[in-house]
């Protein structure tokens, strides 16, 4: 995704916000930015989880009451949806590392109904900043150290084996150890 769709100017933020990660961790965002938004981007893109499976506690009328989730009914609800909605997000279907794009705004990704890869209320993920920290830590590893090497095309996404999307078929990915 980075090859391609990041500028240089990009890749060399990121590659250097890497090398600064690696050289002394911090928890704090703001020191990685371009890092950050290559990671915030990947998830929006990628973690595809079915989302979540509510128990509706009162009935609940859409569209002008054209349909109704009557209570007690369950409403499984899916990450994906917004993830990839073109009112949200310009272009939802490509990564977008410009960090001032008015539509991938800082604030679009605290928007916990835009960016609901954790989830959010009461039953938003408890570990999302150590999550968001391994990641950024990890993407930095393998950018700074590894040669990786993805085939093309990827297999599209299939959500009939489990309640996380996976790919139709295997992605043979190589990563070797930068000499």
């Amino acid at each position: 995704m980075l090859c391609e769709n990041g500028s240089t100017r990009q890749k060399q933020s990121i590659i250097q916000e890497s090398n600064a990660l690696l050289s002394k961790p911090s928890l704090q965002e703001s020191a990685f930015p371009t890092l950050d938004r290559l990671c915030l981007e990947a998830l929006r893109l990628t973690a595809h989880s079915i989302g979540a499976i509510r128990i509706a506690k009162q009935d609940v009328f859409i569209d002008d009451k054209k349909f109704v989730i009557p209570k007690g009914a369950t409403v499984a609800l899916t990450h994906l949806s917004s993830s990839l909605n073109p009112e949200f997000w310009n272009d939802p279907h490509r990564m977008n590392l410009d960090l001032t794009s008015p539509h991938r705004s800082k604030e679009s990704y605290e928007n916990e109904y835009m960016f609901t890869v954790f989830s959010h209320g009461v039953h938003k993920c408890p570990g999302q900043k150590l999550a968001l920290f391994m990641l950024r830590c990890t993407v930095a590893v393998l950018l700074v150290d590894f040669e990786i090497s993805i085939p093309n095309p990827i297999p599209p996404l299939c959500f009939e084996r489990a309640t996380l999307g996976q790919r139709a078929g295997p992605v043979l990915v190589t990563i070797t150890k930068k000499r």
